[in-house]
C-alpha cells in the first residue's frame, strides 16, 4: 500500500500563499488516492488466481479424502471378516494366492 507521508506537500522556501498550500495538498491526496486504488487492483488481481487455485484445491482434497475413506471401511470390513471367519467378508486369501502363483 502506498505510504501517505510520501503524498504530502512540501512547501517552498520562498512561502506558499493559502491557495497554492491547498492546491499542492489537493494534488497530494489526488497522488494517494490514484496509488491506493492502484495498489488495491493489484492486490485483487494477485488474489483472483489463488482464491481459484484454493477452490480447485478444496475440491480434490475433498474427492480425495472420499476416496481413501472408502477404501478403509473397505479394509475395516475386509478385517472384520478375518477375525469373524466370514467367508461372505473377507476375501479368499489361499485361493487369491494359489490363483496368482
Amino acid at each position: 500500500m502506498p505510504d501517505p507521508n510520501q503524498h504530502q506537500c512540501q512547501p517552498q522556501q520562498s512561502g506558499w500563499t493559502a491557495a497554492r498550500r491547498a492546491q499542492a495538498q489537493a494534488e497530494a491526496r489526488s497522488g494517494f488516492e490514484r496509488d491506493r486504488q492502484a495498489a488495491q487492483a493489484t492486490e485483487a488481481q494477485r488474489r483472483h488466481p489463488s482464491a481459484a487455485y484454493q477452490a480447485q484445491y478444496q475440491q480434490w482434497a475433498e474427492s480425495r479424502s472420499n476416496e481413501i475413506r472408502q477404501h478403509n471401511a473397505g479394509i475395516a470390513e475386509r478385517a472384520t471378516g478375518l477375525r469373524n471367519g466370514d467367508p461372505e467378508r473377507s476375501p479368499d486369501l489361499v485361493h487369491g494366492l494359489t490363483k496368482e502363483l
